[in-house]
C-alpha cells in the first residue's frame, strides 16, 4: 500500500462528506476547508475555517515486521466567539459554545474517516485503524478551538508483499 493513495483517499472522502458540509454550513454558514498539509506561517482567519487538515505522520515498514504501519494527523479548527449565560440563584454559567461544537465538528470528521470503504471496494483495502489519539487546544489560540486527531492505520504484509512499497 502506498501512503500517498492513503493521504489521498481519505482527503477525498473528507472533501465529499456531506454529514460534515451540513454541520459547517448550519453552524457557521460556510462549507469546511479542507487542506493536505499545513503551512504555520500562514495561520488561518477567521474566513479560513471551519477548516481540517490532514498530513502524514510516519511510515513504519521492515522485513522483520508483519504489517505496514502508518499515521496520519487529522486536525479540526473553528472560530467561535459565542457564549452563552444563564444565572442560578448568586451562580453564573457561562458556555462558550465552541467548546461544544469542536468536539461535534471533530466526532463528524471522526466518522467520516472511520467510514472510509477498507474493504474489497475500496482504494485502501486491508487497511484498519489501530488505534486513535486526541488532543483539544481551547485556551492558547481562542477564540480558535482546535482538535488533533491521530490515526494509527495498520494494513497486513503478506508473503510477496514490497517490504518497503
Amino acid at each position: 500500500m502506498n501512503i500517498l493513495t492513503i493521504l489521498d483517499e481519505y482527503t477525498e472522502a473528507l472533501v465529499e462528506d456531506i454529514s460534515v458540509e451540513l454541520w459547517c454550513k448550519e453552524n457557521y454558514s460556510r462549507a469546511q476547508k479542507v487542506y493536505q498539509g499545513i503551512d504555520p506561517r500562514d495561520e488561518p482567519t477567521e474566513d479560513d475555517v471551519p477548516a481540517t487538515n490532514i498530513i502524514l505522520l510516519s511510515k513504519k515498514t521492515g522485513d522483520s515486521l508483519l504489517t505496514y504501519d502508518y499515521g496520519l494527523a487529522i486536525m479540526c479548527t473553528i472560530y467561535d466567539e459565542t457564549k452563552t449565560t444563564a444565572t442560578t440563584g448568586d451562580t453564573i454559567l457561562t458556555k462558550y459554545t465552541g467548546v461544544r461544537n469542536i468536539e461535534e465538528y471533530r466526532k463528524l470528521v471522526e466518522t467520516c474517516i472511520v467510514n472510509v470503504d477498507t474493504g474489497a471496494n475500496g482504494n485502501v483495502t486491508g487497511l484498519r485503524i489501530d488505534e486513535l489519539d486526541i488532543d483539544y487546544e481551547m485556551i492558547e489560540f481562542f477564540p480558535y478551538f482546535k482538535a488533533d486527531m491521530v490515526f494509527g492505520f495498520v494494513n497486513d504484509r503478506y508473503q510477496g508483499d514490497d517490504t518497503f512499497a
